[in-house]
């Protein structure tokens, strides 16, 4: 179920089974992930996400969750993607303002695209997040396109590539 826009039910959520991935903003709720069920996606939960041993966080690399409190209630996995291969870099993928609990992500798995050549993962906690940290690996290429417009010769690029054009 992927859950998107404002929801502001304030009593507890639960995901006892399955797959929940939010993309929106919800309030006043405190969200438990059962054992054996998955949380997670690029929103903002307004309260407390609970990991219970044996669920898992789920998240698309680039689209971090941003919780109040983050508790790790037992050990829980962490399921990755990417849209693109992802070299060296910090990735984060929950922001919180508390971390409680005394579990760990202790597996982490990284889909889709995956993992730049010769790159290799590991979560890192810091006092506000919970980052992929890649060492390694070969940064994707990435094209700058152009065209021509009568005498003007105009190039693109994406954002975020760290390019400045220079006269």
């Amino acid at each position: 179920v992927v859950e998107s826009g404002q929801m502001g039910w304030c009593s507890g959520s639960l995901v006892n089974n399955g797959t929940l991935v939010m993309d929106g903003f919800l309030s006043n709720s405190v969200v438990t992930v059962a054992g054996g069920a998955t949380f997670g996606g690029g929103g903002t939960i307004g309260n407390t996400v609970s990991y219970s041993g044996g669920s898992a966080a789920t998240n698309l690399v680039g689209t971090p969750l941003a919780v109040l409190t983050l508790d790790l209630a037992g050990d829980a996995s962490m399921k990755l993607s990417t849209a693109s291969p992802i070299s060296a870099g910090v990735y984060p993928l929950i922001n919180y303002t508390s971390l409680t609990g005394s579990g760990n992500f202790t597996n982490l798995t990284i889909g889709g695209a995956g993992l730049s050549g010769g790159a290799s993962a590991s979560l890192a906690f810091t006092n506000s997040s919970v980052s992929l940290l890649v060492v390694g690996g070969s940064p994707t290429p990435v094209p700058i396109t152009y065209a021509v417009y009568g005498n003007q010769y105009v190039l693109n690029w994406p954002a975020g590539q760290g390019w400045i054009l220079q006269s």
